[in-house]
């Protein structure tokens, strides 16, 4: 691997007015050796050799440091991207009691950088730590997790699950301080910065997005701070942004108005009511839980708009025998009168302009009546019923049933001439024009079927009441 060392720092002065390795940069003199890196993890220890080109006849050992050593506790180990590659980092502080190879010239108390560019890096970062955690060793306060037994996770898939990331916490918006005129330490304003740091872990599972946290020198264990399944309707109020830059990417989670995501887990960490509250943490892994818990959140919150249901035990069923019973289909509402374009609905579409607002629907048809309600996506809580009508009824010789197909579906056509005297004006709250003709386009396979059963029943039922007249 292509293996750069950097002096960082010294006490003694500035490392480049000192006799050092060719192999070893500084922050003004770049290394004048290339240098070409070996490096083997195990479950117990982590070793490192380096070859410096046209110089070693063979690799020598520079770094050999078992986990358990308190001198891995020392060790930095990092990682970040650029467009060409990722890198893992070994931060060395004091490096000469790390460092193996005498011809390094290493200053006195010297922090040295060895950057390593591989595909690995993340990998290599995360086992490393995972492994610290299964033996027990760690740094203070570096030990919030979430571990694979708990009980929030229990019959679910984890997608994420990202332990002991520094984390930084800014209010926003809204009160910069708490109640009494005092915030948690862990939070920063834009006039003052937090006092005590904070470690999260993250889980990410196919029903929930979990965020524990820890404060440093104030919580012997970690705590919830917040639990949202993405059925939950607060679960789109969450923002996540994710950003790069040469270092590392970014992962950002906003909770407006945060106190109502804290539920019973508040404590000392609430805020006052409308505060926004930022929790940045570094992760490589940024962009792919925001596309994660993004689609996670918007099919929960479609399948709960979606969610238009008749029930079987529906009064209107009662005594009925149902023979089509179709839930949660697209609908769409066509015009094409100039009267009512002029005065349409958001869900109403003409030839000139489409509908603002999708529209699911319910039908059922029994062996005597037509029902039909229809949902608003973001408008209507629960459905609607729009037509109720049965097939006796004189205004069916006049509602057309056509259907239509295409390459992705069928299309039943229910068309309402004069839609006003047909539609349940109570619980439609847009102005149907008199004289009005509005189209319901519902998409399902039976639409053929539907179509000729239901005009099967009207002209029996009209036959019936011809016979009867005469």
């Amino acid at each position: 691997m292509k293996c750069k060392l950097n002096i960082s720092n010294s006490q003694a002065g500035r490392p480049q007015t000192f006799a050092r390795s060719s192999m070893i940069g500084t922050v003004d003199v770049e290394a004048t050796r290339q240098v070409v890196a070996a490096l083997v993890v195990t479950g117990e220890k982590l070793m490192l050799d380096l070859l410096r080109v046209g110089k070693d006849d063979a690799p020598k050992e520079y770094l050999c440091v078992g986990y358990q050593d308190n001198l891995f506790l020392e060790l930095g180990l990092e990682f970040s991207n650029d467009k060409k590659s990722c890198h893992l980092v070994f931060n060395l502080p004091d490096a000469g009691r790390f460092l193996k190879a005498a011809e390094l010239n290493i200053p006195e108390q010297s922090t040295i950088r060895i950057v390593l560019e591989t595909y690995q890096a993340p990998d290599v970062a995360a086992y490393v730590n995972k492994v610290l955690l299964s033996m027990g060793v760690g740094v203070a306060g570096d030990d919030c997790v979430i571990k694979e037994g708990d009980a929030r996770l229990e019959g679910q898939q984890v997608a994420f699950c990202l332990n002991n990331m520094k984390c930084r916490m800014q209010i926003t918006a809204g009160g910069h301080a708490g109640n009494g005129g005092k915030r948690c330490s862990v939070y920063s304003t834009p006039e003052a910065g937090g006092t005590r740091q904070a470690y999260a872990a993250i889980a990410v599972t196919d029903e929930k997005f979990i965020m524990d946290l820890k404060r440093v020198g104030k919580d012997d264990v970690p705590n919830e701070y917040f639990c949202c399944p993405y059925s939950a309707v607060l679960c789109k109020d969450i923002g996540l942004q994710h950003s790069n830059d040469a270092v590392n990417s970014h992962l950002q989670i906003t909770l407006p108005d945060a106190s109502r995501f804290f539920g019973a887990s508040k404590g000392d960490l609430d805020v006052p009511q409308g505060t926004t509250i930022q929790v940045m943490l570094d992760t490589w892994m940024a962009p792919d839980i925001c596309m994660f818990v993004k689609h996670k959140v918007n099919m929960f919150a479609l399948s709960r708009d979606s969610d238009c249901q008749i029930s079987l035990e529906d009064a209107r069923l009662a005594g009925k025998q149902v023979v089509f019973h179709l839930n949660s289909m697209k609908c769409r509402l066509q015009t094409l009168d100039a009267a009512v374009q002029l005065t349409r609905s958001s869900i109403l579409e003409s030839p000139e302009s489409a509908a603002k607002r999708m529209v699911f629907a319910a039908l059922v048809c029994t062996e005597d009546m037509l029902v039909l309600d229809m949902k608003r996506v973001g408008k209507d809580p629960d459905p609607k019923e729009v037509l109720s009508i049965p097939y006796e009824d004189a205004r069916c010789a006049q509602m057309g049933l056509e259907f239509s197909n295409d390459s992705a579906n069928s299309h039943l056509h229910i068309v309402l001439p004069d839609a006003a005297t047909f539609l349940n004006l109570s619980n439609v709250d847009f102005e149907v024009p008199p004289n009005g003709t509005i189209t319901f386009v519902m998409d399902t396979w039976k639409a053929p079927d539907i179509a000729m059963f239901v005009k099967q029943k009207i002209n029996k039922a009209a036959r019936a009441a011809a016979a009867a007249g005469s």
